[in-house]
C-alpha cells in the first residue's frame, strides 16, 4: 500500500473536501485494504480501480458478495464505533482515499456540499440493496446472473487499471449468486452459444446481453447500449 506520489487520474470526480482531509492511497491488485473482525475506524472512498467484499464462511471460506467499482463509499456500516463484518481486497490497481469517521461527521455538519453528495451515495447504496433483495426472490437465476455480468462489465469500460471481468470465473460467480457452479456454468455455455458473451474462456461481455433481462415483446426491437460491450485491446 502506498500513498499518492504525483497526479493520479481519476475516472470518478469526487468533493475536494475529501482531498483535504482524507489519506489518499495506491493499492496493488490483490492487497487487502482491512479484514474482517478489524477495528473500521474510516470511510475508504474508491477513485479508481475495484475492490472486492468478502465474508468468511464457518469453514474459513472466503465468499465474495459484492464488488465495488469508483464512486464508492466503503468500509462502514455506521459512522459510529464498530468492527468490519467482511474484507476488502482489490481485484485491480486501486486509488483509495481513507477518510477517518471524525473527519466525515464534521464534513457532513459543516460542508453542505459534501453533506449532500454523502446522503445522495447512502441513498442509492440502500435503494441498490433493495434492488438487490428483489431480484434473489423474483428472479430467475439466468436473469441474475446476466443482472450481475452487465454490472461488472460496466465497471471496465474505459478503465485503465485492468478489467474486473478477467480476475471473475463460474465459482466467483457462483459464490456472489449463492448459486451451484456448474449452473453457473451451464448458463455461462448458453449466453456464449446465444451469442450474448465472445467465444473462448475469457469473460467479454456483448450488449445483446440486456436482452435477458427484458420482456420478449421489448427484446427483439431493443437497441443494446454499447457502453455494456467490452472488446480486448491489442497486445493485451
Amino acid at each position: 500500500m502506498a500513498r499518492w506520489k504525483g497526479s493520479l487520474i481519476a475516472r470518478s470526480a469526487h468533493p475536494s473536501a475529501i482531498d483535504e482531509v482524507g489519506r489518499p492511497l495506491v493499492l496493488a491488485a490483490d492487497e487487502i485494504l482491512y479484514r474482517q473482525g478489524e477495528a473500521s475506524n474510516s470511510v475508504y472512498y474508491l477513485v479508481s480501480g475495484a475492490v472486492m467484499i468478502g465474508v468468511e464462511s464457518v469453514g474459513g471460506e472466503q465468499i465474495i458478495i459484492a464488488v465495488h467499482g469508483p464512486g464508492t463509499y466503503f468500509g462502514a456500516r455506521s459512522l459510529n464505533e464498530e468492527v468490519h463484518n467482511a474484507t476488502a481486497t482489490t481485484m485491480l490497481q486501486s486509488a483509495v482515499v481513507s477518510l477517518s469517521k471524525r473527519a466525515v461527521q464534521g464534513l457532513v455538519q459543516t460542508d453542505p456540499t459534501f453533506a449532500r453528495h454523502f446522503a445522495m451515495h447512502m441513498m442509492r447504496r440502500a435503494a441498490q440493496l433493495e434492488e438487490d433483495q428483489i431480484d434473489r426472490a423474483v428472479n430467475s437465476l439466468r436473469k441474475r446472473l446476466a443482472r450481475t455480468l452487465l454490472i461488472l462489465a460496466s465497471l471496465d469500460v474505459d478503465s485503465d487499471e485492468g478489467h474486473v471481468l478477467e480476475r471473475m470465473t463460474a465459482a466467483t460467480l457462483a459464490q456472489m449468486l449463492s448459486a451451484d457452479p456448474h449452473c453457473i456454468g451451464k448458463l455461462l455455455r448458453d449466453f456464449r452459444q446465444a451469442g450474448h458473451l465472445e467465444r473462448g474462456e475469457s469473460l467479454i461481455v456483448r450488449s445483446s446481453l440486456v436482452n435477458i433481462l427484458l420482456p420478449p415483446h421489448l427484446s427483439e426491437d431493443y437497441s443494446p447500449l454499447d457502453m455494456f460491450t467490452h472488446a480486448p485491446t491489442e497486445g493485451t
